[in-house]
């Protein structure tokens, strides 16, 4: 069995992900098959503030983290 793992880009590129394409494929991307993320430690802040904002949100679709 192999891990999944995750290059993650800059944060300024996740910025601009999740602007473009919205939460729920972000989510697809970067955090449901993810075992490891490899990245800066910028980016990799980035995406747990995202997973703590897409678990509190209720079915709702988010283009921006602030």
């Amino acid at each position: 069995m192999s891990i999944n793992k995750i290059f993650v880009p800059e944060k300024k590129e996740l910025k601009q992900f999740l602007k473009s394409n919205g939460s729920e494929l972000f989510y697809s991307r970067y955090v449901k098959k993810a075992d490891a993320l490899i990245g800066s430690s910028k980016s990799i802040d980035y995406i747990d503030k995202f997973i703590n904002k897409y678990s509190n949100e209720n079915d709702s679709v988010f283009f921006e983290l602030d």
